[in-house]
């Protein structure tokens, strides 16, 4: 038996790259198999490290690059069947040559850029390899999608410049913190499972709704009180102030909330330092779009329908709203025409996690409409030579489709 050595004087010389053109940077989950104690305990740490691209230790079941130490403690002919079988990619590490379908050998000593280098070239190529695999199941799975998808494409806006929309591609994945955590295959059920919808009305999404509406009614400032902090609306409804921290926030609106525990007061202006919390207030429209995503977590607004076609009746303020993956494809695909959500995910071909969340978030700040059919809209010959931001997020939106 041998322990891995691992030489990682290379690692500062050659930082690791992610290829965002293809994919948003996303953690790679990576099984460890029939290491020994010791060389566990070192690539677990090279794995970690901060060279290392984002990596988590799994098992091999929900790995996207399973490492084999061929030499280990494991038996060669358990090896043999672990990688010969599985349609996730192996690198083998072994003193002596390697080959195999699906398999790439890292001679030992392993150099560490080498090691990290694979696995994440081979975490990209089995992603856009999913990717694939999802699109062809959205399409085959409705012959009404096929030709939504089909109508979409043949009414496209005209390709232009992406720059913006190319760097807004570029994100890291706060897919986990808003969009949740469900399992992809899930979301290609041929029914879509109960538990991935949810009911914003028994959440805090909808209390905080009700306070800035009364808010508005009554021209007065109004607290929540029950949740530990109290939150308090001003300014007609535009303001909210607590002392909760995002963290709080987004424990609270994960689970319903029981309001029966709540109270909701009216307060008057001259008993309270309005200054004071106009320093530490943010935007109503903000907070309420940041409480639907964590509420909703990559699940459905309940009574939505996914073949029904949508579109936002105005661009969402991304500059000052939280931002996470695809949400700008997705502003300039609902902005610029009608279609279904099982469409938009045919022809971004992304996650449904996004999609949900994104239609979520919209459907709390009132901007969705719901279309009898298909619709791509024209815009005033006044914005048709518009090259500004929603031009080239257009124009990107296009590029992307056409490679896939």
């Amino acid at each position: 038996m041998t322990t891995i050595q691992v030489e990682s004087t290379a690692v500062a010389e050659e930082p690791l790259q992610a290829d965002n053109k293809t994919m948003v940077r996303a953690s790679v989950k990576v099984a460890l198999v029939g290491l020994e104690a010791r060389s566990r305990r070192i690539l677990t740490r090279l794995i970690a490290s901060a060279e290392a691209p984002d990596c988590e230790i799994v098992d091999h079941e929900s790995a996207d690059v399973i490492v084999v130490d061929r030499d280990g403690e494991l038996a060669e002919r358990e090896l043999l069947a672990l990688y010969q079988h599985s349609s996730v990619p192996v690198i083998v590490l072994s003193e002596a040559p390697v080959q195999g379908e699906n398999i790439t050998w890292i001679i030992k000593p392993v150099q560490a850029n080498i090691l990290l280098q694979s696995i994440w070239k081979l975490a990209q190529q089995r992603r856009r390899q999913t990717l694939q695999q999802r699109r062809e199941t959205i399409l085959a799975g409705s012959r009404r999608v096929r030709r939504e998808v089909k109508y979409q494409l043949q009414h496209r806006p005209t390709a232009q410049t992406a720059s913006i929309a190319a760097k807004a591609g570029k994100l890291d994945d706060s897919g986990v913190l808003y969009c949740g955590s469900v399992d992809e295959s899930r979301y290609l059920l041929p029914r879509l499972p109960d538990d991935l919808f949810y009911d914003p009305q028994v959440h805090l999404q909808s209390v905080i709704q009700a306070v800035i509406n009364e808010a508005q009614r009554r021209e007065r400032v109004v607290a929540i009180r029950g949740l530990g902090r109290d939150i308090v609306i001003f300014d007609q409804g535009k303001l909210l102030a607590t002392d909760l921290s995002d963290y709080q926030l987004r424990r609270i609106a994960a689970s319903p909330v029981d309001r029966k525990v709540l109270a909701f007061l009216l307060l008057r202006e001259s008993s309270i330092d309005i200054a004071a919390l106009r320093q530490r207030a943010q935007r109503t429209d903000a907070v309420l779009w940041k409480v639907a995503l964590w509420s909703s977590q990559g699940r459905l607004p309940a009574g939505a329908d996914l073949d029904k076609p949508i579109s936002i009746m105005a661009w969402p303020n991304l500059t000052r709203l939280a931002l996470f993956p695809h949400a700008v494809q997705l502003a300039a695909l609902w902005h610029r025409q009608a279609i279904s959500m099982r469409a938009t995910a045919a022809l971004l071909n992304i996650s449904y996690r996004y999609i949900f969340s994104f239609y979520a978030a919209c459907l709390q700040l009132g901007l969705i409409r719901q279309h009898a059919r298909p619709i791509v809209f024209q815009p005033p010959k006044s914005q048709q030579t518009d090259q500004g931001l929603l031009g080239k997020v257009l124009g990107y939106l296009r590029g992307k489709v056409e490679r896939r």
